[in-house]
């Protein structure tokens, strides 16, 4: 399917929307009414984290497709859900209806539909699949008042989008297969970007948008089941009311499901982060005060699942959630810190084929709570861009393997912030010297500390 040769077709409407839940139950059965006035809704969840320009506004929104009927309906909690929710989870959710959305009052959550990603009880990953395959639809309305200002997308979006994707200098296929040390790639050309038309609505239904695309994808002929994962190219607020900067469907790790993302901007780390999302993690956010309860969302810019806009790659904590450190030479670069001593990492980003020292330094308190990562970033390959302020020596973070966030605490160097304590847990790390390939450490563990 070349690019020349994609028609733009204009799509047939179709409904939008997806789901959430808590807890066990039986059987799915079909939408119906309590004898309440209220709802009760079987059906599978979708889970589209927002990522607004203003990052304050940025949120989780949750829909739910009613397994008999296929209708899409969002849900509004008066709390936000305390469960960690995945698209693909089957839900029972009861509330009260209010045009197309539903103000739930109970809901339950069962099996995931999607049972080809996994985590074991010890906290083992699921391998990530590699390739991952991926679609961008750029998307044009059909009647929106486009004018010299905001013209409509054409062949040279295109191009561009197939470069920020799959081309060779920074693009998402090169930013994953480094990151993964080459387990998981993003393979495509300009033949995985397609242009298409959909009829104008400047509500920003992004649901819709994207059943839209796919119908006009599928009339050009493109086979979309191919695909892991579909990227929609809106256009910009002023023409579809879209404000927001970027959203992506919350995936699970090792998982084949086929996952959405959406973005107003043409751009890589955009589209990276979003991907990052289908993958399975939420956001990468800074806890200075190490008290268990994030400060900024996405204040660790050594992260693309942090804030825009430098380019870099994944840091200690999502790496190895996500299973890349798990097995091979890898298991051996990711190391659970036993006992106190002297400890040399290299740099995370370098290969782990030609280093001899550890590349993550784990530790976990006696009170098992979220474990410390330390590692060492430097400004090599598509690190080259991060932000100096993290390679000045070992970055501290904490995190699960078994959860999707990450928390910067703290990066030292060997002048003024050369240690860190935790004297609740009895652990303190101090960096001794650092140079380009190496940084070197003295970690000391009190009686209490776990081995």
């Amino acid at each position: 399917m070349k690019q020349g040769k994609v028609p733009t077709l204009v799509a047939s409407v179709m409904a939008a929307g997806l789901l959430l839940g808590i807890a066990v139950w039986p059987a799915f059965s079909q939408t119906t009414d309590t004898s309440d006035g209220e709802v009760s809704i079987d059906g599978i969840l979708s889970v589209v984290h927002v990522d607004e320009v203003d990052p304050a506004r940025s949120r989780y929104e949750y829909f739910v497709e009613d397994v008999k009927t296929k209708v899409m309906t969002q849900l509004f909690f008066k709390l936000p859900p305390k469960a960690l929710l995945r698209t693909g989870d089957k839900v029972r959710v009861k509330g009260r209806r209010l045009h197309n959305a539903l103000n739930v009052t109970d809901f339950a959550v069962g099996d995931s539909t999607d049972t080809s990603g996994s985590t074991s009880a010890n906290g083992t990953v699921a391998a990530a699949a590699t390739p991952h395959h991926a679609i961008v639809m750029v998307v044009n309305m059909t009647g929106a008042p486009y004018d010299g200002t905001t013209p409509p997308y054409d062949a040279t979006v295109v191009s561009q989008a197939a470069a920020l994707m799959f081309g060779s200098s920074y693009s998402v296929n090169t930013v994953y297969n480094e990151s993964s040390f080459s387990q998981m790639n993003f393979p495509g050309s300009v033949d995985n970007v397609v242009l298409v038309s959909v009829p104008y609505d400047n509500t920003c239904a992004y649901y819709t948008i994207s059943n839209n695309a796919d119908t006009a994808a599928q009339l050009a002929g493109v086979n979309l089941s191919q695909y892991q994962h579909r990227v929609y190219l809106v256009p910009p607020a002023k023409i579809s009311g879209c404000s927001w900067l970027a959203l992506g469907q919350i995936g699970n790790y090792g998982s084949t499901a086929v996952y959405r993302s959406w973005s107003t901007r043409n751009d890589a780390l955009a589209y990276a982060h979003e991907l990052g999302h289908n993958l399975g993690w939420h956001h990468a956010a800074t806890d200075p005060n190490n008290d268990g309860t994030f400060d900024v969302e996405y204040g660790d810019t050594s992260d693309l699942m942090g804030y825009c806009c430098s380019k870099r790659k994944i840091n200690s904590v999502h790496s190895d959630q996500i299973g890349w450190f798990n097995s091979g030479t890898l298991a051996s670069r990711a190391v659970i810190v036993t006992a106190p001593g002297v400890y040399v990492l290299s740099p995370l980003g370098s290969d782990p084929l030609t280093t001899v020292n550890p590349q993550i330094l784990k530790i976990t308190p006696p009170d098992n709570s979220r474990t410390y990562y330390l590692s060492y970033r430097r400004p090599i390959g598509l690190d080259a861009a991060i932000p100096s302020k993290y390679t000045t020596g070992v970055n501290i973070h904490r995190g699960r393997k078994t959860d999707r966030w990450s928390y910067e605490i703290a990066v030292l160097n060997s002048g003024t912030q050369s240690t860190f304590n935790d004297s609740l847990n009895g652990i303190s790390i101090q960096q001794l010297t650092s140079d380009a390939t190496q940084v070197t450490i003295d970690i000391g563990f009190g009686a209490c500390v776990k081995r």
